[in-house]
Order: C-alpha cells, then structure tokens, then sequence
C-alpha cells in the first residue's frame, strides 16, 4: 500500500478543476497519454506537482492486459522516486476501480467544485455545443444513405451492403447498450480505386458544405509524430499550439474522420488512435477532452489484405469493425464512373452534351488499361477541356 490517496471528482465538474489547476500551474495527464508515452516516463521526476486520471483504467485493463502492468509499474515508479503525484478519478469509475486497484490507495477524498459555474464559464459551453452541433451519420436516415451510396459511390456493391448493416448494428449498440463509442473502418487495396473517396461522400451526405476532416498517416512517420496530431506537452515547442488532429476536428460540422495510408505512422501514433477507438475520447497535449463518441473513423491502406493480416498483430487488427478489401472497378464501371463525371464537369459549366459529344470524350481516354480513378479523373478533365476549348474555338469561326 501507498501514501496516496485517491481523489474523486463528479463528470460535471471535471472541467472547472482542469482551468483551476491550470491556473495552479499543476498539469493532468489521461492514463492514456502516460501509456503512449512510458518509454519516457523519466521526465515525470522534473515535474513537481501533477494530477493523474485514472478513469479510463477500468475500460483499458478490460481490454488489454498490459495496462494494468503500466498501472502498477506508475504507482511503484511514483512511490520510489516519491513523486509529488495526485491520482483522480471519476466517481462513476470507482467502485470498479477500487475491486481491482484499490488495494494501492489508503483512503479516498473528494474534489469539492462549485456546480453552479459550469452554467457560467462560456468555454465549457462552447465545447459540449460544439459536440451538439456534429452532424452524426447514425442520426441520419440509413435507407437514404444506402440510396445516396447506390448512386454516388460506383462499383463496390457487396461492401456498400455490409457497410450499411454494419452501421445500423453500431447505432444499435451506440444507442441501447452504450458499449461501442466510434464505428472503425479499415479499406484495404491499391491506390485510386475509390477508398478515400467514400469517405468523402460519408461526410457531404449530412453537410455539403463542411470541410472533411481528413489526415494522412504518411506524415507522421518520426518519432515525435504524436506531438504533431494531439500537441506538445506544455513547456514543450510548440505547446498551446492548437494540434493537428484538434484543428481538422473543430473545422469539421460531420462526425467521420478519415485517416489515409494507416500503415505509415509511428507506433505511438497507431496506439494512439486504438486507445481512441475504445474509449472514444481523446487528450490533447494540454489536458482538453475531445469527445468523438458517435463517429465513424475511416482508415485506408494501399496494403493487400494478405500482406495487412501477416504483419499486423491480432490485437491490432481486433479493433476494426469492418475491414474490407476494395477492388479495382470493373471496364463497365469505369465507364459509367467517367459518364458520371462528364456529366458533373457540364453541369457545374453549364453546358448542354449530347450523346455524341460525351461519346468523343471518352473516346479520347484509355478506360481499357487505366484502373487508377484519379487518373482517368485527370484524364477526363484535360479531354473535357479540349473538348469546350474546340467548341468555342468553332463558334467564334461561325461567326466570322
């Protein structure tokens, strides 16, 4: 048994003793963070004074055997080095806590906070608006969004079906039995063949207007990769910097994140994410919640499937749920993919095509041996600009 004690806080006023400690100068670090982080633990000795919440532990050590190790491994770290470190925890989390750690704690103190300001801090309004006001795909109308997928997304039929069961079995849970927070995708197959451009259309379909929240997993390849998408810590460069995931999220009205080429990032930066999925929330680097309950997280991978299930470890693999593998559209597809975006360059120019015109188009384009979509999408754009450029070019000649 340890000196410490453990300190119990009500959810609604975790916010209020975060700006007070703030002030104090004291920083929380999530269980998370630390787990992210334990190859580094070192720099807690230099800290001072600092909170540490442990209420995702319950959820974590269910899930994950090695958390409860790292527990243990923090508080016997604290206790020789004797680290000026107060343990929290959410009062909703501690009966289960304490049957299975408590043995570490002499006695338990409550955290007093005054309910009534949380009416009157404007910031911790701005925040749970600020969720409110995500346009959830769960909340929309799944028949219309199987309909709006039939019609925009060509080719992939047998995944857009089990997409939409898989979705309507998320709502369900997410809704009646609360034990699933985020629906995980993983989109596996060659590049240009239409993964990330369901996720796209994921996120027009409750706001066109919204910019999609999308980050490429290539960029955070190094070491301090995870410093970049949640922010350093503070006194660290950089910190107070609003991070990079933090920015694409808050920019963002719709509920789905997309998260190009997953194989390339760190590995602190895939724990990261997997800790994401399963509690559904995330710290940034200066203590902030941010509460994705609800999303849809979208991967892709330019990886086969074969190659992704020998080199990713079972463990990892589990927390998708669904990993499908997308192939390249068949001749007839692609086909009625290059209609499809003639149709929309004319429209968005206003210009009236006939079947011959849309047919001289495509006879201008190697759709026979072009699989990659973005290409063909390249190539239609160059032959569709061709083809305006020669019908003003007759025009003006007829005039003359």
């Amino acid at each position: 048994m340890s000196d410490y004690s453990l300190l119990i806080y009500k959810k609604c006023c975790l916010k209020s003793y975060t700006e007070k400690r703030r002030t104090e100068g004291i920083k929380i670090y999530s269980l998370s963070y630390l787990e992210i982080h334990q190859d580094n633990i070192n720099h807690l000795i230099e800290l001072g004074e600092f909170d540490v919440d442990l209420t995702s532990a319950v959820q974590l050590m269910s899930n994950n055997n090695s958390t409860r190790y790292f527990i243990e491994k923090l508080i016997y770290f604290s206790i020789k080095h004797e680290l000026y470190v107060n343990y929290i925890i959410c009062e909703s989390q501690l009966n289960q806590f304490t049957q299975e750690l408590g043995y570490f704690f002499q006695h338990t103190e409550r955290i007093i906070c005054d309910e009534n300001t949380l009416e009157e801090n404007p910031e911790i309004q701005k925040h749970e608006s600020s969720l409110k006001r995500k346009a959830l795909l769960i909340n929309e109308d799944l028949d219309e969004l199987d309909q709006y997928l039939e019609k925009q997304l060509i080719g992939h039929s047998i995944f857009k079906t089990v997409f939409i069961e898989e979705l309507r079995t998320f709502k369900y849970f997410y809704e009646h039995i609360g034990d699933q927070f985020i629906m995980s995708i993983l989109l596996l197959g060659p590049s240009g063949i239409g993964k990330t451009e369901l996720g796209k259309l994921l996120h027009k379909f409750p706001d066109t207007n919204s910019p999609v929240a999308k980050i490429n997993f290539a960029n955070y390849k190094s070491e301090s990769s995870l410093a970049s998408l949640i922010g350093s810590p503070p006194g660290y460069v950089d910190s107070g910097n609003e991070s990079d995931l933090v920015q694409k999220i808050n920019k963002s009205k719709v509920g789905v994140l997309i998260v190009d080429e997953f194989e390339k990032a760190n590995s602190s930066v895939h724990n990261f994410f997997l800790q994401l999925l399963e509690e559904g929330q995330f710290d940034d680097a200066l203590g902030n919640i941010h509460d994705l309950k609800g999303y849809i997280l979208l991967f892709t991978s330019n990886a086969s499937k074969e190659n992704f299930l020998k080199e990713t470890p079972p463990e990892l693999r589990s927390r998708f749920d669904l990993i499908f593998s997308f192939d390249p559209l068949t001749k007839e597809e692609r086909i009625q993919f290059s209609r499809k975006i003639i149709d929309t360059f004319a429209s968005k120019s206003k210009i009236k095509l006939s079947t011959g015109d849309i047919d001289w188009i495509l006879s201008n384009i190697d759709i026979e041996n072009e699989n990659n979509l973005r290409n063909l999408k390249k190539t239609i754009r160059r032959n569709f600009y061709q083809f305006v450029n020669k019908q003003q070019k007759e025009k003006t000649n007829d005039l003359k």
